[in-house]
């Protein structure tokens, strides 16, 4: 390169034509254009090719995070898709738990309402049969009671004891028109 520059110093300038008219010399010219071509083979070498590289690597990056991004954002509203979903499921479900509670709560105080209604027709039925068994017990103790009275009242007239079946049969008649006392005609 330095020899390249010596030889365009050493000619001397003859007279001015055509390049050299408006004050530029072709050796020196050729010597600007290689070297800007040796300066562009390195730049391209060493800066231009790096940087496009990584210019390069920074696009796809920048691209696949758009993509990421994208494919976020269509999740995203999937899931808020699929989080609805499930919660009207869920509202429905529980909507469906309270009408089947209801209806089994209405179920179990019908069920205890006949239960208690028969507990209680036992009940009375029982007391009414408790009644009617001291009632009559309470008749049949009266019934002794009177034919004791009547057999002792009947002594004391008469003045003398009858015999027991006959005693009997008078008190079961004074008894019977006791219970049905005729009516006058």
């Amino acid at each position: 390169m330095l020899t390249l520059i010596a030889l365009a110093s050493e000619s001397a300038p003859e007279a001015a034509t055509g390049i050299a008219s408006i004050g530029l010399q072709w050796q020196s010219l050729l010597l600007q254009i290689v070297n800007f071509a040796i300066l562009l083979l390195l730049l391209r070498l060493f800066a231009y090719k790096p940087i496009l590289n990584v210019l390069e690597t920074r696009r796809r990056k920048i691209a696949e995070g758009l993509a990421n991004a994208q494919d976020i954002a269509k999740t995203k509203q999937r899931l808020e898709t699929d989080k609805a979903a499930i919660l009207n499921q869920a509202r429905q479900d529980a909507q469906d738990i309270i009408a089947a509670s209801r209806t089994q709560a209405k179920q179990i105080i019908q069920d205890a309402e006949n239960t208690a209604g028969t507990k209680a027709k036992q009940k009375l039925t029982q007391a009414a049969a408790q009644i009617k068994q001291e009632v009559t017990t309470a008749r049949d103790g009266l019934k002794q009671e009177m034919r004791t009275l009547v057999a002792l009242a009947t002594e004391k007239i008469i003045g003398a004891k009858l015999e027991s079946s006959r005693d009997r049969e008078l008190i079961e008649e004074a008894i019977k028109s006791a219970a049905h006392p005729q009516q006058p005609e």
